[in-house]
């Protein structure tokens, strides 16, 4: 065998191999019935990530800066640059930022955001970007459902788009609040909802419950109220923070509710990021 063809069938060996890895990876990833939400570790704010089992993509804020991209990077799949709805719960700049850089990078199907009107340079950012690329774009309504097929679905429970538009109050408390439920797992997602939205919210729905609840506002001292705790029930409370923040996030008086609960506490700024994941009978940790 002459060194040209020698050479040949190393290169064709090695382009066989690179491939049945690549294959193996995108069935390791896409495998089982599994829905998995990776609540990411963007330092002092809030981004996350749902991965249905049928390879559905939904992307809830975006953190402070581009490191999100190399989250979203390190934990779905490389080749899949598609997000079917791209949340955003309200437009702080520890939500918005990353935001950007996910809009400009990934094609995405839907944004939904609070509604309030928002005259920030990085709202004007985005807004071009949305723009440029003709992203469809529609303002969060209670009662709006998202149904992601394998019995998976979502419920938009606030804002308050009246009370939104009137700017009468703090944005933190205009948080997009959305519950994924895959069969009989929960997940609330509370944005940087503070006692205000928590107790309008147990108002408006009593029975409202949730395995997993993504505590609001970084475990601030003006949220997780009480009394909204004690009705909602998590068995897991994750807490997105970053390390050694200048606010306190999140204060003892938080974490004392939290522990006295029996719900498990799970924190960015101490595990890094953090993956749940759900068969539709039972939350568990995944790595």
């Amino acid at each position: 065998m002459n060194k040209a063809r020698k050479t040949k069938l190393i290169f064709i060996g090695i382009l066989v191999a690179a491939n049945f890895i690549l294959w193996s990876v995108f069935f390791s990833i896409d495998s089982g019935n599994d829905l998995k939400v990776t609540f990411f570790d963007v330092g002092q704010g809030d981004s996350l990530l749902i991965e249905t089992p049928n390879r559905g993509k939904i992307i809830i804020d975006g953190g402070p800066d581009k490191s999100v991209l190399a989250k979203l990077g390190r934990h779905s799949s490389f080749y899949d640059r598609a997000v079917d709805i791209l949340i955003i719960t309200h437009p702080d700049s520890d939500h918005l930022a990353g935001a950007v850089e996910v809009a400009k990078n990934y094609d995405i199907g839907l944004i939904l955001v609070n509604g309030k009107k928002c005259a920030t340079k990085i709202c004007a950012e985005f807004d071009k970007i949305v723009e440029e690329k003709k992203i469809k774009v529609i303002a969060a309504q209670t009662g709006q459902k998202f149904d992601f097929g394998n019995n998976i679905k979502m419920d938009i429970f606030m804002p308050n788009i009246a009370l939104a538009a009137s700017g009468k109050d703090e944005d933190n408390n205009f948080s997009i609040i959305s519950r994924l439920v895959y069969g009989a797992d929960s997940f609330l997602f509370m944005g940087d909802a503070e006692d205000k939205e928590e107790i309008d919210l147990i108002n408006a729905w009593p029975d409202l419950t949730a395995e997993v609840l993504k505590v609001g506002h970084h475990g601030s001292k003006n949220s997780s109220n009480q009394l909204f705790l004690e009705k909602i029930k998590p068995k897991f409370s994750v807490i997105s923070v970053g390390a050694k923040n200048r606010y306190g996030h999140p204060t003892s008086e938080v974490l004392e509710k939290l522990e006295a609960l029996g719900a498990k506490i799970l924190r960015t700024d101490l595990s890094g990021d953090i993956r749940i994941k759900s068969d539709g009978a039972g939350v568990v940790l995944a790595n």
